[in-house]
């Protein structure tokens, strides 16, 4: 329930945190957009290292997904054993 205001709209508050993200993916865009257009060249020579830079960043970054809760041999209540995957 959305708190009432004064004057009496139900008028919302904007979301920040949400409009701070939009505008880090579209600053993120642009910064890639004027790598490529300036320095496309060298973007090109580098894409084989930045593929294996990815595949670590990938390894530490995308375990939490799919059930590595814990590295101590323990499993949580009602997760099968094996690697966590579920179907």
């Amino acid at each position: 329930m959305t708190p009432r205001i004064p004057d009496g709209s139900d008028r919302r508050d904007p979301d920040w945190a949400r409009i701070n993200q939009w505008l880090l993916w579209l600053g993120l865009a642009g910064a890639v957009g004027w790598l490529v257009w300036r320095h496309g060249a060298h973007v090109v020579e580098l894409l084989p290292f930045l593929l294996i830079l990815a595949c670590p960043l990938m390894h530490l970054f995308g375990h939490g997904r799919h059930g590595h809760r814990s590295h101590g041999g323990r499993h949580d209540a009602g997760e099968e054993s094996g690697h966590g995957h579920r179907p």
